[in-house]
């Protein structure tokens, strides 16, 4: 008699909980469908039928660290911290069929963080920002779908100033904003370069500027540690909003909409 052995498959059916400390940890892919990270997944839930699909994280690295969903809605960007001696990459998967299209690391000596902090795609969604942590806080320009580097931007001048997040202008793709630890700073993607614009806070005291959000093509409002929200039009700080908490207690996240924006610490 022969005897054969059969190795079951176990997948997961349904995933509880959501990863907190992911970057943009939370978008929506239509209507009825809302994408999250939870433990080492991308979770996909429809909430009419009540069912989840998952984009599990790759099996060396430690875990997710941001999410990017493209504006035209067909792909998703997945940061993850690499494994010790490793360098950061973030993988995009098409939304549709779930499948891995582009996985993206630098090999530049500029780059050598094991994460990725925050991760943007540009209104036309050919372009991907990622913008590396500690010790080098590199903001790199992708052209994702070549697996191209563009160019490569510090953005912080000093291993302890850490950064929150970079977007794109909505509008025009060659311009983009870095936020953090005393940096609020627009930038101008020029062939292989990018270059700092000019703009200024005028006498403020640098804060920690948590996150931001375009409110159109050239007003920007950014948030910071102390719950204060400052409008800056071109780059220039125009006012800080009487309707800010500033309470000391920090505006940790802001989503710009038809109407205006929300905020939350």
């Amino acid at each position: 008699a022969t005897c054969v052995l059969r190795r079951a498959v176990v997948a997961p059916r349904h995933v509880f909980g959501i990863k907190a400390d992911v970057r943009d940890n939370t978008s929506y892919f239509d209507e009825q469908t809302v994408l999250y990270a939870a433990g080492n997944n991308v979770v996909i839930f429809n909430s009419e039928q009540k069912s989840q699909k998952f984009i599990p994280a790759t099996e060396k690295s430690e875990g997710i660290t941001a999410l990017a969903v493209s504006p035209n809605r067909k792909y998703v960007a997945v940061a993850e911290r690499a494994a010790e001696g490793e360098k950061a990459q973030v993988t995009v998967y098409d939304l549709h069929t779930l499948k891995r299209r582009k996985v993206l690391q630098a090999v530049s000596a500029d780059v050598s963080s094991r994460e990725f902090v925050c991760i943007a795609f540009s209104p036309d969604s050919k372009g991907l920002l990622t913008h590396g942590g500690a010790p080098d806080w590199a903001l790199v320009h992708w052209h994702w779908e070549k697996a191209k580097v563009g160019a490569v931007y510090k953005a912080s001048g000093s291993q302890a100033a850490a950064v929150y997040q970079c977007s794109f202008n909505p509008i025009d793709n060659t311009v983009v904003c870095v936020t953090g630890d005393g940096i609020c700073r627009f930038l101008r993607i020029n062939e292989q370069a990018l270059k700092p614009l000019p703009g200024a806070m005028g006498k403020r005291e640098p804060q920690g500027y948590l996150c931001h959000a375009w409110m159109s093509e050239d007003r920007v409002i950014v948030a910071t540690d102390a719950g204060d929200l400052l409008l800056l039009e071109a780059g220039e700080l125009k006012s800080a909003l009487t309707a800010a908490p500033a309470d000391g207690a920090s505006i940790d996240s802001i989503v710009a909409y038809s109407k205006g924006f929300v905020c939350g610490a």
